[in-house]
C-alpha cells in the first residue's frame, strides 16, 4: 500500500458543545483557536494548525530535494511532521530532543528550523497584550525571516509586512472581527448555489431570512406621485 499525504484545506463541521468542541480541536489534537465569533445564540470556531502553511511547505520542498521523493513513513522529515505542527510551549524537553534530532539528519541547511522559528514569532505577534508589544514583535519577526534566506520564510514576511496594519489593527480595537459578516455571506453563497440562483429579489430575501433568520431592516420607498386624472364636469 502507498502512503498518501493528503492535504485539506478547509472545512465546515457543525457541532453541538463549543467548550468540548475547542478542548478536542486545541488540546487533542494541537490546533490553536484563530477565530472566536458568536452571534445571538450561534458560534463560529475557526481552528487550525498553528503558523501554518510555511513550515509544512518547507518541509515538502526539502524533502524533495534531499531524498528525491515525497514522504516516506522512515524518512526523518516525514516522522517530524505532525510535531513542527506543534507549538513550543506544548512541546516536552524529550519531544523536542527527538524533533532536533531529526531535523539534523533530514534538513541539512536549517531551513525547516528556521520555518518552525519564524512560526513561533508570528504566534507571538498576535498574542501580545497591547499594540507596543506587538509592534516589536513584528519586527523580529520580519528580521528573522530576513536573515533566514529561506524563499517561503521570505514570502510569508512579506505578506506579514504587507498586512501590518491590519495585524497591529487587531490589538487597537480589542480583538474587533468581521467573521460574522463573512460568515453570513458564506451561508448566503451556499443558499444561493444550491437554489441555482434567483432572478427576483423578494423570493432570494424570502429564502435568506428562513433559513438565517436575518433582521433585515426594509427601507420603505416612496410611492411616485402621478398625474390623477381630470374630473369630469
Amino acid at each position: 500500500m502507498v502512503a498518501l499525504d493528503i492535504t485539506i484545506h478547509s472545512g465546515f463541521l457543525p457541532h453541538n458543545d463549543v467548550e468540548a468542541a475547542i478542548a478536542f480541536y486545541r488540546d487533542v489534537l494541537g490546533f490553536e483557536v484563530r477565530d472566536d465569533v458568536g452571534y445571538e445564540e450561534l458560534r463560529w470556531i475557526t481552528v487550525g494548525p498553528a503558523g501554518q502553511p510555511g513550515a509544512s511547505d518547507v518541509r515538502r520542498r526539502v524533502q524533495q530535494t534531499t531524498r528525491g521523493h515525497r514522504g516516506h513513513k522512515h524518512d526523518p522529515l516525514y516522522r517530524v511532521r505532525r510535531v513542527l505542527l506543534c507549538a513550543d510551549e506544548r512541546l516536552t524537553e524529550e519531544r523536542f530532543e527527538w524533533m532536533q534530532g531529526l531535523l539534523d539528519s533530514g534538513d541539512p541547511d536549517g531551513e525547516i528550523s528556521v520555518a518552525w522559528s519564524a512560526k513561533g514569532l508570528l504566534r507571538d505577534v498576535f498574542s501580545a497584550v497591547n499594540e507596543a508589544r506587538a509592534r516589536r514583535r513584528l519586527i523580529l519577526f520580519c528580521r528573522w525571516c530576513a536573515d533566514g534566506e529561506v524563499p517561503e520564510v521570505t514570502r510569508l514576511a512579506r505578506t506579514v509586512d504587507r498586512w501590518s496594519q491590519e495585524i497591529l489593527a487587531d490589538h487597537r480595537t480589542g480583538r474587533a472581527s468581521n467573521g460574522r459578516v463573512e460568515n453570513i455571506h458564506t451561508l448566503a453563497e451556499k443558499i444561493r448555489r444550491n437554489s441555482h440562483g434567483f432572478t427576483n429579489h423578494t423570493n432570494d430575501r424570502r429564502r435568506l431570512i428562513g433559513r438565517l433568520g436575518i433582521q433585515w431592516a426594509t427601507v420603505p420607498t416612496h410611492r411616485i406621485r402621478g398625474r390623477g386624472p381630470r374630473a369630469v364636469a
